[in-house]
């Protein structure tokens, strides 16, 4: 780190000065008061937040826009020392004098690598000139702090990794997928990181409650809070594969059903992490596995006895090194399993289905930088989808992990029918939707086809919940010609069994009874919340207040009760909440409100909607806030 301060100085007797950094609870020198005495410091806050990047952290209320001390240039000299018992370098503090006049010296101060990561104060000693090093004839501490922020390497990303959640101590938050969310708020009415961490402050607790995303955004809060360069990551059908195998086993039985008690596997809808920007020299003296680091804290697995992820450098897994620290084969997986469809015939006779190779690791994405767009960053993390470079990393990563067992055969070739799960894409909750097998007989023969199309609901972490539906067919398929079987799922059929993410699995078991063939599918899919529009009439500049209104039409045909709005957004204010009307179906629910940014930039935003028939309605804008013009009028 390296800080400058400005020194102001005056006439006074021949004297030194020395400026020393301490954390809280050193001790301070004896004080002569008839010596010379220093008055204010200017710790050029706005200059070095600037060049720090720590511009948009907020001052605390009592920090001084100018505070200076004063001392002649020409009859004074100025030494420093600095103090601080738990830093192992003796002389990696250093100062230079910048810039000097007759009452003011500027001075840039550089701190030790290994410096605590702490809030610490300035102390300027006066001591006369010639003297014992260890008299000291007046001091001046500063009211005001700063604090020592760091790039630390892997171990320290390592442990926040793990005390973000409480799985294995009092971490910060407390996770919770059943659904139940009594006690605590639900992991998706979150609309930053900051209440959680003010929360945890005040009552040394772990907060109630959070999954994947929560543990990633007050992790990623965390470390740039330490100056961990950290990036937000989703990773779209995330496997989470529980014997590091690299593979997702589903196992069914005849009737196309889980059999519970043998898929330990799953694959989560979406799963988020935090990339950090670290060197790893413990990998390779090259820095070919420097850059982004995987760390994340959502508790999955334990990673030698407690449950955290990472630091994983994204280059070995590209490169399917599974092996490098740490936790190579967990984050592997996440991106880049085979799934792998099995029917059990009987205790110890499984019956391949079929295997899908590109099914896991989908549009990863993070933040582009300057910009609300996403950035794709899938093939940071592995080869472009069945190409012979990406099976080939594949196959080495299946040798590394030591779990290459038999089961990788071929299922039995039939080319004679095609069958095809049509996926479902963009249904707004309330409505009803199909689920529709595609079938085309390519031969010249009949066949019959005998199917079993389940619909149930499942947590976003892809454990399935209830069964929402089940429809078995049979139909006949006339030669070169085809056909679809239809499920049809109303509203009022799915509504009761909806749960946190309002997620499904359909799963469809085909039979074709002339032959041996089976054909297995399955599709994931989520009946998505309207988008809370938000609009502004004014040009919004720093410090004066402007109107927003947020809207979005009731999709239920139910009416919304005890309904309210939720406003946050950085710069803008404390949260704000707003009760509305009941909402009847096809209505609009709206409200207005005023907000006043607080600092100059970009910021986000933020509106959430809850009621007692309909929860987690979100919406978000991006806002350019003005400076507030300055007067030149007197210029």
């Amino acid at each position: 780190m390296t800080t400058s301060k400005q020194f102001r100085m005056a006439n006074e007797p021949s004297s030194t000065i020395s400026a020393h950094m301490f954390g809280f609870g050193g001790r301070l020198p004896v004080v002569d008061p008839s010596a010379l005495a220093v008055q204010r410091i200017d710790f050029m806050f706005e200059e070095n937040a600037i060049s720090h990047h720590t511009d948009k952290y907020e001052k605390r209320v009592n920090y001084a826009e100018n505070t200076e001390i004063t001392i002649p240039v020409s009859d004074d000299s100025l030494n420093f020392v600095f103090l601080n018992t738990l830093t192992t370098m003796d002389d990696a503090w250093t100062a230079n004098v910048v810039d000097a006049d007759r009452y003011t010296a500027t001075i840039e101060v550089t701190s030790s690598v290994n410096s605590i990561v702490a809030e610490w104060q300035l102390q300027v000693d006066v001591k006369s000139k010639g003297s014992n090093n260890n008299y000291v004839v007046n001091k001046f501490v500063a009211k005001e702090s700063i604090y020592i922020l760091f790039n630390p390497w892997s171990r320290i990303c390592r442990h926040l990794s793990q005390v973000v959640n409480d799985a294995d101590e009092d971490g910060v938050v407390k996770g919770n997928w059943s659904g139940n969310f009594a006690g605590g708020k639900s992991p998706s009415s979150w609309l930053g990181s900051v209440l959680i961490l003010q929360e945890y402050y005040r009552t040394r607790k772990p907060v109630k409650y959070g999954q994947c995303w929560v543990y990633a955004g007050v992790l990623a809060t965390v470390c740039r809070c330490l100056g961990i360069p950290a990036r937000l990551v989703t990773n779209y059908d995330s496997a989470h594969d529980t014997h590091g195998s690299l593979t997702v086993d589903r196992i069914y039985d005849e009737n196309g059903d889980p059999i519970d008690e043998e898929n330990s596997d799953s694959v989560w809808n979406f799963h988020v992490w935090v990339e950090v920007w670290l060197t790893r020299p413990d990998l390779s003296l090259t820095g070919i596995y420097d850059g982004w680091q995987v760390i994340d804290a959502t508790p999955q697995e334990p990673s030698e006895g407690l449950y955290r992820v990472g630091p994983t450098s994204v280059e070995a897994i590209r490169r399917g090194e599974v092996l490098k620290a740490y936790d190579g084969k967990f984050v592997y997986a996440e991106v880049n399993a085979d799934e792998v469809f099995w029917i059990k015939k009987d205790e110890n006779n499984f019956k391949l289905l079929g295997s899908e190779t590109a099914t896991i690791g989908k549009n990863i994405s993070t933040k582009h930088v300057g910009s609300p767009k996403r950035e794709d960053i899938t093939l940071n993390y592995k080869e472009a989808e069945k190409t012979y470079r990406e099976r080939q990393v594949m196959l080495k990563a299946l040798k590394l992990s030591k779990n290459m067992f038999s089961r990788i055969y071929l299922n039995e070739q039939f080319e004679d029918v095609k069958f095809d799960l049509v996926l479902l894409d963009d249904i707004i909750i309330g409505q009803s939707f199909t689920v529709r097998l595609k079938i085309i007989n390519r031969s010249g023969k009949v066949y019959t086809i005998r199917s079993v199309i389940g619909i149930r609901t499942t947590l976003y972490t892809g454990i399935t919940h209830r069964m929402v539906k089940k429809e078995r067919s049979e139909i006949k398929i006339a030669p070169n010609s085809g056909d679809e079987i239809k499920v049809n799922v109303t509203y009022f059929e799915y509504e009761k069994y909806l749960i946190d993410q309002n997620s499904f699995v359909i799963s469809a078991l085909a039979n074709v009874a002339e032959s041996d063939y089976q054909f297995f599918a399955t599709d994931t899919f989520r009946v998505r919340m309207p988008d809370i529009n938000i609009e502004i009439d004014d040009d919004i500049i720093q410090g004066r207040p402007f109107r927003c209104y947020a809207y979005f039409i009731n999709p239920l045909p139910k009416t919304l009760t005890r309904a309210y709005f939720t406003v946050e957004g950085a710069g803008l204010g404390a949260p704000i909440k707003l009760r509305i009307y009941d909402v009847r179906p096809k209505q609009e629910a709206q409200v207005s409100f005023t907000l006043t940014p607080r600092r100059a930039g970009e910021t986000t935003i933020v509106v959430k909607f809850a009621s007692n028939e309909l929860q987690d309605v979100d919406g978000f804008k991006n806002i350019r806030v003005a400076p507030f013009p300055r007067d030149t009028s007197r210029v």
